[in-house]
Protein backbone atom coordinates (compact mmCIF):
# COMPACT_ATOMS: atom_id res chain seq x y z
CA UNK A 1 0.00 0.00 0.00
CA UNK A 2 1.33 3.35 -0.70
CA UNK A 3 0.85 4.53 2.79
CA UNK A 4 3.09 1.99 4.06
CA UNK A 5 5.79 2.33 1.20
CA UNK A 6 6.28 6.14 2.40
CA UNK A 7 4.05 8.17 -0.01
CA UNK A 8 3.59 11.69 0.44
CA UNK A 9 0.76 12.16 2.59
CA UNK A 10 0.27 15.87 2.61
CA UNK A 11 0.95 16.33 -1.44
CA UNK A 12 -1.07 18.89 -2.39
CA UNK A 13 -3.15 18.46 -5.73
CA UNK A 14 -1.49 21.03 -7.80
CA UNK A 15 -4.85 22.92 -9.02
CA UNK A 16 -6.34 22.87 -5.78
CA UNK A 17 -4.08 22.47 -3.27
CA UNK A 18 -6.42 19.68 -1.28
CA UNK A 19 -4.33 17.31 0.46
CA UNK A 20 -5.46 13.23 0.71
CA UNK A 21 -6.64 14.44 3.96
CA UNK A 22 -9.09 17.11 2.43
CA UNK A 23 -10.29 15.27 -0.47
CA UNK A 24 -11.07 12.34 1.79
CA UNK A 25 -13.05 14.33 4.20
CA UNK A 26 -14.90 16.67 1.54
CA UNK A 27 -15.82 12.67 -0.19
CA UNK A 28 -16.98 11.24 3.39
CA UNK A 29 -14.26 8.27 3.49
CA UNK A 30 -13.83 7.86 6.74
CA UNK A 31 -11.27 4.60 6.77
CA UNK A 32 -9.64 6.46 4.28
CA UNK A 33 -9.05 9.40 7.02
CA UNK A 34 -8.09 7.24 9.55
CA UNK A 35 -5.70 5.20 7.93
CA UNK A 36 -4.57 8.54 6.66
CA UNK A 37 -4.19 10.17 9.55
CA UNK A 38 -2.44 7.15 11.34
CA UNK A 39 0.32 7.35 8.71
CA UNK A 40 0.62 10.80 9.50
CA UNK A 41 -1.46 13.04 7.35
CA UNK A 42 -1.25 16.18 9.21
CA UNK A 43 -4.92 17.63 9.97
CA UNK A 44 -4.13 21.32 10.74
CA UNK A 45 -2.74 22.20 6.50
CA UNK A 46 -4.65 24.93 4.45
CA UNK A 47 -3.88 24.71 1.52
CA UNK A 48 -3.69 28.55 -0.25
CA UNK A 49 -6.76 30.04 -0.41
CA UNK A 50 -9.04 27.25 1.45
CA UNK A 51 -9.94 25.97 4.15
CA UNK A 52 -8.72 23.45 6.89
CA UNK A 53 -10.23 19.46 7.40
CA UNK A 54 -11.99 20.64 10.25
CA UNK A 55 -13.32 23.58 8.76
CA UNK A 56 -14.69 21.12 5.77
CA UNK A 57 -16.10 18.25 8.21
CA UNK A 58 -18.07 21.17 10.22
CA UNK A 59 -19.59 22.45 7.10
CA UNK A 60 -20.63 18.98 6.05
CA UNK A 61 -21.99 18.53 9.90
CA UNK A 62 -20.32 15.62 10.14
CA UNK A 63 -20.06 14.39 13.95
CA UNK A 64 -18.07 11.53 13.40
CA UNK A 65 -15.23 13.33 11.05
CA UNK A 66 -14.53 16.41 13.42
CA UNK A 67 -14.33 14.19 16.65
CA UNK A 68 -11.87 11.81 14.40
CA UNK A 69 -9.44 15.02 13.57
CA UNK A 70 -9.87 16.62 16.80
CA UNK A 71 -8.75 13.51 18.62
CA UNK A 72 -5.84 13.20 15.75
CA UNK A 73 -4.93 16.71 16.20
CA UNK A 74 -6.70 19.27 14.54
CA UNK A 75 -7.21 22.54 15.84
CA UNK A 76 -10.71 24.28 16.53
CA UNK A 77 -9.35 27.68 16.06
CA UNK A 78 -7.14 27.02 12.71
CA UNK A 79 -7.65 29.88 10.67
CA UNK A 80 -8.72 29.30 6.80
CA UNK A 81 -7.20 31.44 4.24
CA UNK A 82 -10.19 34.12 5.00
CA UNK A 83 -9.73 34.39 8.55
CA UNK A 84 -12.57 31.82 9.40
CA UNK A 85 -12.65 28.87 11.86
CA UNK A 86 -14.30 25.84 11.79
CA UNK A 87 -17.44 27.17 13.54
CA UNK A 88 -18.17 29.48 10.51
CA UNK A 89 -17.75 26.10 8.88
CA UNK A 90 -20.00 24.60 11.25
CA UNK A 91 -22.68 27.39 10.83
CA UNK A 92 -22.74 27.08 7.19
CA UNK A 93 -23.86 23.58 7.18
CA UNK A 94 -27.14 22.42 5.47
CA UNK A 95 -28.10 19.86 8.41
CA UNK A 96 -29.73 21.21 11.72
CA UNK A 97 -29.13 18.54 13.78
CA UNK A 98 -25.22 18.45 12.75
CA UNK A 99 -25.04 21.93 13.46
CA UNK A 100 -25.66 22.07 16.98
CA UNK A 101 -23.44 18.99 17.54
CA UNK A 102 -20.65 20.15 15.38
CA UNK A 103 -20.61 23.67 17.80
CA UNK A 104 -20.42 21.70 20.75
CA UNK A 105 -17.87 19.07 19.70
CA UNK A 106 -15.93 22.29 18.29
CA UNK A 107 -16.38 24.33 21.87
CA UNK A 108 -15.52 21.40 23.82
CA UNK A 109 -12.50 21.15 22.15
CA UNK A 110 -11.83 24.53 22.84
CA UNK A 111 -12.79 26.45 19.51
CA UNK A 112 -12.97 30.20 20.04
CA UNK A 113 -16.05 31.56 21.17
CA UNK A 114 -15.68 35.34 20.39
CA UNK A 115 -15.41 35.00 16.44
CA UNK A 116 -13.86 38.08 14.79
CA UNK A 117 -16.93 38.38 12.10
CA UNK A 118 -19.87 39.43 14.31
CA UNK A 119 -20.97 35.88 14.39
CA UNK A 120 -20.22 35.01 17.84
CA UNK A 121 -24.00 35.64 18.73
CA UNK A 122 -24.96 33.50 16.18
CA UNK A 123 -23.48 30.41 17.48
CA UNK A 124 -24.82 31.67 20.70
CA UNK A 125 -28.03 31.87 18.93
CA UNK A 126 -28.09 28.58 17.19
CA UNK A 127 -27.25 26.77 20.98
CA UNK A 128 -29.77 28.73 22.69
CA UNK A 129 -32.43 27.93 20.27
CA UNK A 130 -31.45 24.09 20.67
CA UNK A 131 -32.50 24.28 24.03
CA UNK A 132 -36.01 25.93 23.40
CA UNK A 133 -35.01 29.73 24.56
CA UNK A 134 -35.89 32.82 22.19
CA UNK A 135 -32.42 34.30 21.64
CA UNK A 136 -34.42 37.83 20.49
CA UNK A 137 -36.64 37.82 23.48
CA UNK A 138 -36.55 41.33 24.97
CA UNK A 139 -36.18 41.35 29.26
CA UNK A 140 -39.16 43.81 29.97
CA UNK A 141 -37.32 45.08 33.05
CA UNK A 142 -33.79 45.78 31.45
CA UNK A 143 -34.34 45.56 27.67
CA UNK A 144 -31.74 42.61 27.58
CA UNK A 145 -31.98 40.05 25.32
CA UNK A 146 -31.29 36.34 25.50
CA UNK A 147 -27.67 37.70 24.19
CA UNK A 148 -27.84 40.81 25.76
CA UNK A 149 -26.72 42.66 22.53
Amino acid sequence: MAIESGAELDLPHPRTGFTPLHTAVEKGHYELCVMLLKGGAKPNLVPRGGFSVLYIAAQNGDLRFCRLLIESGADPNRRAANGETAIFGALGTEKDDGRVGVIKILLAAGAERALECGMSNEVIGVLVGEGGAVPDAVEPETGDSTLMR
